[in-house]
């Protein structure tokens, strides 16, 4: 499975996050371009679960373990 990741290369939110948290089976909801309570809930519950911050937002570590995620997708 490779997922690519449009926000290291824009600051606009995109839906691949979205798409990235329901393929780890983090998120349920529509796949839209909107961060709503239920993406943020999926982000912090991800982050929770692999031990860093649980801020709700795309920050470095986070932007970390997604890159980690897809290089590990791909061996």
């Amino acid at each position: 499975m490779i997922i690519v990741y449009t926000w290291i290369f824009s600051l606009k939110w995109q839906n691949s996050e979205q798409l990235f948290l329901s393929k780890l089976g983090y998120y349920s909801g529509e796949i839209h371009s909107f961060f709503d309570e239920e993406t943020k809930s999926a982000l912090m519950l991800f982050q929770k679960e692999n031990g860093i911050d649980e801020t709700g937002v795309f920050d470095n570590p986070t932007k970390g373990l997604f890159a980690k995620f897809s290089y590990d997708d791909e061996q």
